[in-house]
């Protein structure tokens, strides 16, 4: 058995149980593209740093609880009246008993469940239901309905203050727990400081999977795992390891009627009441896999709870298609975290969605803040929204080295480091940072124009709000190498009437020589562009300002070698008095490479920019 060396409640500790080689065979598993799924499991342990009460924390195993991961998932079942079939299926006498779920099978076109009532050989089973519609050659599961045996185990471990160890093997959850009351397995602490620690046998190898339309049959707020706070005093530590939370979504047979009639049918999830005061000391989630998810993958939707550490890591996502050809679900994200904790770290992930979203009831303040740092990760979407302005300061979000295809930040700070970034849809934020990050702007053949990079995007700002490149490459998402498209790398959407609200710096940057143009600072406040290499077939900088929308460049230091002999440098767009352009150039040609649009203000006055 694996011991775990404990420390004292709420501290840290430093040693690390390691999982025992398992001999046991996982059951044959058929995906609807096994393909997605990486054949290579790694294994780890409960990790360091978690705080765990107690001298002494011993181990159980679900199995003593009557849980048996012997669920099998096939996809050429055929059902005539109450006899299944399955080519690939190996039915033995074992399986009587067990828990069906076939496709299109039920009343209405719904999933029939039933029950293994005779084995009739090794591909033929007799069931104790017949079918509404006989099927051909579709999906469907058998094995262990887990519910109650699985909330058994959770009850006694937590109550025992045990580690809840999973061997290998899927895991089905079924419907409804005829104890319970509820569909779902629920994580409930009785005493104060008590701590959860769940324990499967690696990623891809234990699997708790939904049995076979279970959010098709039972609605908007199925989960697999369900942590209700409001009915939970303060927790210690929660630790979960090395599993895959399968959701089953490939299984589902309709669609909803919107993308979200099941948008809260997550895999595991916390809640509490919005004015509650939920405490945990520490969460610590690793080497967790979310497949074929249908609401979120991970939801700590309880934005009032103060969470003291919360570290996830080693995360990743499959998602597969539904029996239709067509994903109509799985819009929310793969984590979803909303808690109040300044010490918040994600890394080693692979998401496809990752969303920091607090409701409004629960802005951030000093004393209950949000700080988040992502690292050594690629996310297509991270999105971290903190409604208004009031937790300026407060709210940071910290990251390095990431992959991610969108980048949406709101009313929070940020610091981004040594990460690629293809065109986002906005940075909205109040007060960020990239350092050393590759932008890559996406390249539309059939317009030949590229996606820029919106620096700001606000409809209104009632703060200051500052936004700096530095060290940056803004390169063409395209190797052909003789394209010249439309467009440009670097905009603001913001319409700016006060010089003092929008700053962006651009520092020490480089822009594809292959641009029209780098930068549109047109009507979008002040624009620092300093030691640069700029580019553009058509124009480098597009300035000046329209009616009341401000626009100061200030240039100095920049390389202008990659704009084209025939293009312009500069294009003042003079249609107000509210713009400036200033700075100093070491460009002789500069002053020719000047264009200039509309008669509103005066150039003389407002171009004071001196060429060296």
């Amino acid at each position: 058995m694996n011991l775990i060396s404990l420390l004292s409640r709420f501290f840290i500790i430093t040693s690390l149980i390691f999982l025992s080689n398992c001999s046991s065979a996982v059951p044959s598993i058929v995906q609807t593209d096994e393909n997605n799924i990486p054949k290579t499991v790694p294994s780890t342990a409960i990790p360091k740093n978690v705080p765990i009460a107690g001298s002494t924390m011993q181990e159980i195993n679900a199995s003593v609880y009557g849980c048996k991961g012997d669920g099998v998932q096939l996809n050429d079942f055929s059902l005539s009246g109450n006899v299944l079939t399955s080519s690939s299926a190996s039915f033995s006498s074992l399986d009587t008993g067990k828990t069906v779920s076939i496709a299109n099978a039920g009343e209405n076109g719904e999933h029939l469940l039933s029950t293994i009532k005779t084995i009739i050989s090794p591909n033929k089973v007799l069931l104790t239901n017949k079918a509404a519609s006989n099927v051909l050659n579709v999906m469907g599961s058998y094995g262990t309905d887990n519910i109650r045996f699985i909330q058994k185990a959770v009850d006694a471990a937590i109550a025992q203050q045990k580690t809840l160890r999973f061997d290998p093997g899927v895991f089905l959850i079924g419907d409804y727990n005829i104890n319970t009351k509820t569909s779902v397995i629920k994580i409930a602490i009785n005493n104060p400081g008590d701590n959860v620690v769940i324990v499967g046998s690696g990623k891809h190898k234990t699997i708790f999977r939904e049995l076979d339309g279970k959010t098709q049959r039972k609605g908007r707020y199925t989960k697999i795992f369900y942590h209700y706070l409001k009915d939970s005093p303060n927790v210690g530590a929660i630790v979960l390891s090395d599993f895959s939370l399968d959701k089953n979504g490939r299984s589902l047979t309709k669609n909803p009627e919107s993308i979200y009639t099941w948008e809260q049918a997550h895999a595991w999830s916390w809640a509490g009441h919005k004015n509650g005061a939920e405490f945990i000391d520490s969460i610590h989630i690793s080497n967790i896999e979310i497949v074929d998810k249908i609401g979120g993958g991970i939801n700590f939707s309880s934005s009032g709870t103060r969470v003291n550490h919360f570290t996830l890591e080693k995360i990743s996502e499959s998602r597969f298609k539904s029996n239709t050809n067509e994903v109509f679900y799985a819009a929310r994200g793969d984590l979803e975290i909303s808690c109040f904790s300044d010490d918040i770290v994600i890394k080693n992930v692979d998401l496809t969605y990752v969303q920091l979203e607090p409701v409004r009831s629960k802005k951030s303040t000093l004393e209950n803040n949000r700080y988040c740092e992502v690292t050594d990760s690629s996310i297509d979407t991270i999105e971290y929204t903190e409604d208004g302005i009031e937790g300026l300061g407060v709210n940071v979000l910290k990251m390095n080295n990431i992959t991610t295809k969108n980048f949406r930040n709101h009313g929070v700070e940020f610091l981004v480091e040594n990460s690629t970034i293809s065109a986002p849809h906005t940075i909205n934020s109040i007060n960020g940072n990239f350092v050393n990050c590759k932008f890559l702007l996406k390249y539309d053949a059939s317009e030949n124009k590229v996606k820029p990079i919106n620096a700001t995007y606000f409809r209104n700002i009632s703060s200051n709000n500052s936004i700096t490149f530095s060290n940056c490459e803004f390169i063409i998402d395209s190797e052909l190498t003789t394209i010249k498209p439309k467009g440009y790398a670097l905009f603001s959407s913001s319409k700016i009437s006060d010089i003092l609200i929008n700053e962006i710096t651009v520092d020490n940057c480089t822009f594809d020589k292959r641009l029209q143009s780098s930068i549109n600072a047109y009507a979008n406040g002040k624009w620092t562009i300093k030691n640069s290499t700029l580019a553009g077939s058509s124009v480098a900088i597009q300035a000046g300002g329209y009616e009341e929308y401000y626009s100061e460049v200030n240039l100095s230091n920049n390389n202008y070698s990659q704009v084209l002999d025939n293009a312009k440098l500069l294009n003042i767009n003079n249609h107000n008095s509210l713009w400036k352009v200033k700075g100093s150039e070491k460009n002789k040609n500069f002053s020719s490479r000047i264009i200039s649009k509309g008669k509103v203000g005066s150039l003389k006055n407002q171009n004071t920019l001196k060429i060296n």
